[in-house]
């Protein structure tokens, strides 16, 4: 079984906002950490600002940290080449949204390879905490309400589950990232 942990990533751009929905501005997105830190982002927005760097938060860790970058490949020679496949997308979401994949690489600030890691995040994320076991919360820039993720395992994937408040008992809208191969569920 590969490594597994979550992270958290944020940037600028879009949503609808209702009681059911995510906050407006703030789509969600899931990422796949592989060999040399390459990166596939799996997000529910076609369109997504490339020129920024999306800060992160890995799971486990209290604070997050910096920086998924669009495009950013391994140049390491014999390095495997990630694959962009939105035929099969890994993400799926309670609302049904379309998910769309988007290469690039984890560039932390400081030296070390998180490979086998997955992460998750929102655009306009300013920050993001552990707050429980598999709980964060996540605050944005535009000092909009935060949102709180907790994740768990399901057989073969990662569910995220997106509330308003800590103490809400129905999230508002849940993900699930297919990870391809069995896990040990914990939920």
């Amino acid at each position: 079984m590969a490594l597994l942990a979550a992270c958290l990533c944020m940037t600028s751009t879009i949503c609808a906002a209702s009681s059911s929905s995510p906050p407006a501005d703030h789509a969600f997105y899931a990422m796949d950490i592989r060999a040399n830190n390459d990166t596939l982002l799996h997000g529910t927005r076609a369109k997504v600002d490339q020129t920024q760097k999306l800060p992160l938060a890995i799971l486990g860790d209290s604070e997050s940290t910096c920086c998924f970058v669009f495009g950013a490949q391994s140049k390491i020679k014999g390095a495997p080449a990630l694959k962009i496949n939105n035929d099969e997308p890994l993400l799926s979401s309670s609302l049904g949204d379309e998910a769309f994949q988007f290469l690039g690489a984890y560039r932390p600030a400081s030296a070390g390879n998180a490979a086998g890691k997955l992460g998750f995040g929102f655009s306009g994320m300013s920050g993001a905490r552990l707050v429980g076991k598999r709980i964060y919360e996540v605050t944005f820039a535009d000092a909009s309400a935060p949102v709180f993720v907790r994740h768990c395992l399901g057989a073969e994937g990662v569910n995220f589950k997106l509330y308003h408040t800590a103490h809400d008992k129905k999230p508002y809208v849940s993900y699930y990232f297919a990870l391809g191969y069995e896990v040990k569920p914990d939920c």
